[in-house]
């Protein structure tokens, strides 16, 4: 049920406050009433009225110290205050008063029904058009709200959904699809800035005895002991991927020169050829390494990739290690 409009009648004499809700019963409103000052202002701090009518001879306390308190309420000090008396009201100093104290009008007292009840139907009617201002100001900011939590929810669900996407779920390691989209970005940067950037294609050797002889569960822990150690050798600015089965990728940018990248396959070899402690005994690999840089070998994603694969196969297929240090040939490093 919706509420009804309330105003405050502020008047020591119950008489004056009766005849008061009587020529403003057609207003269909609550009119709740106050004897004194300091009940007007209680009930003030209590309700959120349309208009005060309120009488400027009070037992307590007189009606302007009442309007200024009002005023300096920090929450409905924005009530109109039409002031009723039957003393003052044609004397200007008087009215002056009662506007500095912050009323909005002056009737005189007896009152005169019709202009008591088209003054007040103004203000019930701001205060009507208000309220419905702020339910709907209410309305539009739990729906803002609500939008901003679904926003919120939905961008979270988005970043979980690009992180499992672009997670390899084993090593948790960037996916080939990841180590792709950042290969075509790094390229694109090295073309407009003129930089260096390699890419290195690695196979795990005898990785196949693993799975077929110490079963897959075995196969699993060393590639993900393997991507611990390899993420322990490139640099915070590297890409490190699995591209598929036991291949890794690395996105080696801003390369100087061909010792950097040297010195980063010796880590790499170094760190993988350390003996890795299986449930069943302890096993060693090593690691083929194939290397292509942009631009000297390939000036496209594909060039650099298939470069790098056939460097890295070449010397998987030979058995043997074959080093070149000018970067214009693919290495082979195995």
């Amino acid at each position: 049920m919706k509420a009804r409009t309330k105003i405050l009648i502020v008047d020591d004499r119950a008489v004056n406050r009766k005849l008061l809700k009587i020529l403003l019963s057609r207003l269909n409103l609550d009119c709740i009433e106050a004897d004194c000052g300091q009940t007007a202002l209680e009930h003030c701090g209590q309700h959120d009225f349309a208009v005060v009518l309120l009488d400027v001879n009070l037992p307590d306390i007189s009606g302007y110290t009442v309007a200024k308190q009002i005023r300096n309420h920090p929450y409905h000090g924005h009530v109109p205050i039409i002031f009723l008396s039957a003393h003052y009201c044609g004397q200007q100093q008087h009215r002056d008063q009662g506007y500095a104290a912050g009323a909005v009008d002056y009737l005189p007292q007896p009152v005169d029904a019709t202009l008591l009840i088209s003054k007040v139907q103004v203000f019930v009617k701001l205060w009507q058009y208000s309220a419905k201002l702020k339910s709907m100001l209410a309305k539009m900011t739990q729906i803002r709200q609500q939008l901003e939590q679904e926003i919120a929810q939905r961008k979270k669900t988005e970043q979980h959904l690009q992180q499992v996407g672009h997670l390899d779920p084993l090593t948790k390691l960037y996916n080939r699809l990841f180590f792709d989209e950042s290969l075509a970005i790094e390229l694109s940067r090295s073309k407009r800035h003129h930089l260096i950037m390699a890419v290195l294609f690695m196979d795990l050797n005898s990785f196949k005895w693993i799975n077929d002889n110490l079963g897959h569960s075995q196969g699993d822990m060393v590639l993900c002991e393997i991507s611990r150690r390899l993420q322990q050798c490139i640099r915070v600015s590297d890409v490190l991927c699995r591209y598929g089965g036991d291949e890794f990728v690395i996105l080696m940018n801003d390369v100087r020169t061909c010792e950097d990248i040297m010195a980063l396959v010796r880590r790499i070899q170094n760190t993988v050829n350390q003996p890795i402690a299986l449930a069943q005994q302890a096993v060693q690999l090593d690691i083929s390494i194939g290397v292509a840089c942009y631009p000297n070998d390939g000036n496209t994603a594909d060039e650099l990739l298939n470069h790098a694969d056939k460097a890295m196969y070449q010397v998987k297929n030979n058995h043997k290690q074959q080093i070149t240090l000018n970067c214009g040939q693919p290495m082979a490093i195995g």
